[in-house]
């Protein structure tokens, strides 16, 4: 549960370190409590995202008196008072190298925050260009001597600065967390925790350990950086993705996290095959299709590698297809738990040339089979497979429901809603068979793989009404 579901937030992380309960949560704690409670109860285990090193840029941490626990990337002494009207600021050291970055230009002196254009790297050494009470901070007098320095911006989008990990700060944001945790969640994703100050080697777990300190029991498990900053990026978290679209998802689980995968198995460690996003039909594609996921997962249990899919229920809602979207998660996940897949069937998945499928057989059993996409018309995804001796077909209607005119006589197939279940009926036409056309059904044939193909290739839409 990625922490803005229960706590207010604006754009990006303005508002971290302030952690007031959002609208849906009226009740604070207790509504938070209730909603764990109702998870667990459907057998859910809920865990808790959050970014334990960031302090937002619209949080009370910064405006209007900003915190001097925040944390300084480079050190400055004032050379000269500060004063109103002033438009330089003189520092005592070279102010080279510091960021010129739009968004991260800006100083903190006191309790202030000060904007700045540029700076002069010649004597006087002093900021260009200075913009008093940043971020809706207070100016105030500013004597010479005084020392601070340049604010530590994350580079995600500028939203939000970092903790001084040498003050305590990092603890009082670890209780608020800690107290929401402590409420029913099991585990968490320590997002951000690269954001820290030398040495990283040090402030990158300590900074985790001040917060997992504070749970009232330990942590399933833990998702976070382990290593120096951006190593995160390069390696553990490196290539999990949320902005390619549809189209592009196969291609970019083979060209990224699976091609990565081999790799971080030799330093015996794992990638996240996600994050994914997750897209309802719209006018420049389909949306996200249950083979796209399955794709993917199936990628993932090969490595023994997590997914992630990052969405809204809206978008869940708006999707005509996403139970059948959910039934490929939900049977992936539960092979995973009951580690059902062998080292040859891991092995199999591993080839990116060959897609594959996850069925329920006639017995209730899981069943691992190949299969490969069939030409058909533009609304409808279909996939051959072989099994029991007898070609298949699943197929289903990426945007809504249909009838589908195959060009096959009704006794050259069966049509199941499931393996194990009854056939459905078919209505025989001229020219051939018609099927309903909406979630993921199954045809069985005694024809061959090539008549398979040229039915689906030559098979129309029909309006579900006709």
């Amino acid at each position: 549960v990625y922490y803005p579901a229960i706590f207010k937030e604006e754009k990006g992380y303005s508002l971290c370190g302030n952690y007031d309960f959002n609208d849906r949560y009226p009740g604070g704690l207790k509504d938070v409590e209730a909603v764990l409670e109702r998870l667990a109860a459907a057998g859910i285990t809920p865990g808790l995202h959050f970014l334990q090193t960031h302090i937002g840029l619209k949080s009370r941490y910064v405006t209007t008196h900003a915190d001097w626990r925040l944390h300084k990337m480079r050190r400055f002494t004032l050379a000269r008072p500060l004063e109103a009207g002033d438009e330089a600021l003189f520092v005592a050291e070279n102010p080279e190298g510091s960021p010129m970055h739009e968004k991260c230009r800006v100083l903190q002196f006191g309790g202030e925050l000060i904007g700045y254009e540029g700076y002069s790297a010649e004597p006087p050494w002093r900021f260009t260009g200075v913009r008093r009470g940043a971020f809706a901070t207070e100016p105030e007098a500013h004597p010479a001597g005084q020392v601070s320095g340049v604010l530590d911006i994350s580079e995600f989008g500028a939203t939000s600065c970092y903790i001084d990990q040498d003050t305590d700060l990092q603890d009082e944001i670890a209780a608020k967390l800690a107290r929401v945790y402590n409420a029913g969640f099991r585990f968490c994703y320590m997002d951000g925790s690269e954001g820290t100050n030398e040495p990283y080697e040090f402030h990158v777990p300590n900074a985790q350990y001040r917060v997992y300190r504070q749970f009232a029991q330990p942590p399933l498990f833990t998702e976070g950086a382990a290593k120096a900053h951006f190593s995160w990026h390069f390696q553990a978290g490196g290539n999990a993705f949320d902005i390619f679209p549809p189209k592009l998802f196969k291609e970019k689980i083979a060209q990224f996290p699976a091609e990565e995968a081999p790799r971080m198995r030799r330093d015996f460690t794992r990638l996240d095959f996600g994050w994914w996003g997750f897209w309802a039909p719209r006018e420049e594609d389909d949306g996200t299709q249950a083979d796209m996921v399955e794709y993917g997962t199936s990628r993932a249990a090969a490595w023994d590698c997590p997914a992630t899919i990052q969405t809204d229920l809206e978008r869940f809602r708006a999707h005509p297809r996403i139970d059948d979207s959910l039934e490929v998660m939900r049977r992936w996940e539960d092979v995973r738990a009951r580690n059902w897949l062998t080292p040859a069937q891991k092995d199999m998945l591993r080839d990116l040339r060959q897609e594959h499928t996850l069925l329920i057989d006639e017995r209730g059993e899981y069943e691992l089979a190949a299969y490969d996409a069939l030409e058909a018309p533009a609304e409808i995804a279909a996939f051959a497979l072989r099994r029991a001796g007898a070609w298949w077909a699943v197929y289903w209607h990426r945007r809504g429901e249909a009838k589908l005119l195959l060009p096959l006589s009704p006794d050259a197939f069966t049509l199941l809603d499931a393996l194990g279940g009854s056939p459905l009926p078919v209505e025989a036409r001229e020219g051939g068979a018609v099927i309903p056309a909406g979630g993921r059904r199954y045809l069985k044939t005694a024809l061959s793989r090539s008549a398979l193909e040229a039915a689906f290739r030559q098979a129309r839409v029909l309006p579900f009404a006709d």
